[in-house]
C-alpha cells in the first residue's frame, strides 16, 4: 500500500473519531438526547428528496456541457456517475470516485482526458464564483451572527471571486500557470447564455439546497428555527468545506455546524445532534443508491477496480 493510499486512510480514520466524538457530545447531553424522542417521519423522508434533489442539480451541471464534446449521457449514466463518484471520493484514495467517471466516459463515451480535465475544471470555477459573490452579498447585507469576522470573510470571498471570475472572463491570463496540455477554455461551455445560466443554475440550485438540508434536519427533531438563520449556518459550512481536510470533511463538518449555530442561540449539542442526523440521512441516501448505480453502470466489474484501470488508456491518477 503506498503513502498517498495510507494517508487517506488515516484521514478516514481521524474523521470516524472525530465523528464518534461528536456522538459522545451528543450522548452526554439529557437535552439533546429528549430531542431523539421528537423524530419527525415527514421531515426525514423530504430529507431524503432534497439529497435526491441535489444530485440531480449537480449532475446536470456537468451533464450539459458535454454536449459540447458530443457526448449524450442517459438519466442513468449522468445521475449515476453523479452519485458513484461521490461515494467513491469519500470512502477511497486518490480521487477515485473522478478516476472511475473518467474511465467510464473514456471506455464508453470515447472522451479524452483533456476535454474531461477542461470541463471539470470550467464548472469547479463556475461553481466557485457563483458561491463567492452570494456569499459576499449575503456577508455584506444579511448577515446577523456576531461570531464571524464579517470584513475577512467577506475579503476572503471577494478574493476567490475575482480569481475565478478572472479565470472564466480572461482565460489567455490564466493559461500562463497551467500544464500546456490543460489549457483553460471554459468559454466553450458558457458560449451562450442558455449555456451559462443552465449550468450557473443548476450550480446555484445544490448552494440552495444546503440549507434546505439543514433546516430539515432540524424539523426532523421538530426544533425550532428560521430557514434564513440556516442559510448563513450553512454558508460558513460550504466555506469550511471548500478545504477538504477529510473525508466528506466528516466530523469537521458537524463542529463547524455546532460552532455557527450558537450564534442563533443554539445548543452545542443540539446542534451536533442535528448535524448528525443530516450526515446520517446523507449516507441513508448515498451509500444504497451509489452502490446500486455502480452495479448497474459497471456491472461484472462493480469489484474490480484493477481491471477497469487495466482495460482503460487513461491512468487512474486523474484529477
Amino acid at each position: 500500500m503506498n503513502r498517498s493510499k495510507l494517508f487517506h486512510y488515516f484521514k478516514l480514520l481521524i474523521s470516524v473519531v472525530l465523528f464518534g466524538a461528536v456522538i459522545y457530545f451528543v450522548i452526554r447531553d439529557g437535552q439533546s438526547l429528549s430531542l431523539i424522542k421528537n423524530f419527525s417521519v415527514l421531515p426525514a423522508v423530504l430529507l431524503l428528496v432534497v439529497h435526491a434533489a441535489n444530485y440531480y442539480f449537480l449532475g446536470n451541471a456537468y451533464n450539459f456541457p458535454l454536449a459540447k464534446h458530443g457526448v449524450t449521457l442517459t438519466f442513468s449514466e449522468w445521475y449515476g456517475l453523479t452519485v458513484v463518484t461521490n461515494l467513491l471520493n469519500l470512502i477511497l484514495p486518490a480521487k477515485t470516485g473522478n478516476s472511475i467517471r473518467l474511465l467510464y466516459l473514456n471506455e464508453k463515451k470515447r472522451l479524452s482526458f483533456h476535454d474531461f480535465a477542461q470541463l471539470n475544471i470550467a464548472v469547479a470555477a463556475l461553481a466557485l464564483s457563483t458561491l463567492s459573490g452570494f456569499g459576499v452579498c449575503y456577508f455584506v447585507l444579511f448577515s446577523k451572527s456576531a461570531l464571524l469576522n464579517k470584513a475577512i470573510l467577506t475579503g476572503i470571498l471577494s478574493v476567490i471571486f475575482l480569481l475565478t471570475t478572472t479565470y472564466l472572463v480572461f482565460p489567455s491570463f490564466i493559461n500562463r500557470f497551467l500544464p500546456k496540455s490543460i489549457p483553460a477554455q471554459p468559454r466553450l461551455y458558457f458560449s451562450t447564455r442558455k449555456e451559462f445560466f443552465t449550468i450557473a443554475g443548476n450550480l446555484l440550485l445544490v448552494k440552495a439546497l444546503y440549507p434546505l438540508k439543514l433546516y430539515l434536519a432540524f424539523q426532523v427533531l421538530q426544533y425550532p428555527i428560521s430557514i434564513l438563520d440556516t442559510y448563513e449556518i450553512s454558508l460558513v459550512v460550504l466555506l469550511i468545506s471548500l478545504v477538504p481536510i477529510l473525508p466528506g470533511n466528516i466530523g469537521i463538518k458537524e463542529f463547524s455546524t455546532a460552532f455557527m449555530a450558537q450564534s442563533f442561540n443554539i445548543n452545542l449539542e443540539v446542534a451536533m445532534l442535528v448535524a448528525v442526523v443530516e450526515r446520517l440521512s446523507y449516507f441513508t441516501f448515498l451509500i444504497p443508491t451509489g452502490t446500486y448505480f455502480y452495479a448497474t453502470l459497471f456491472g461484472k466489474d462493480l469489484l474490480s477496480f484493477q481491471k477497469l484501470g487495466k482495460n482503460s488508456r487513461i491512468s487512474s491518477d486523474a484529477p
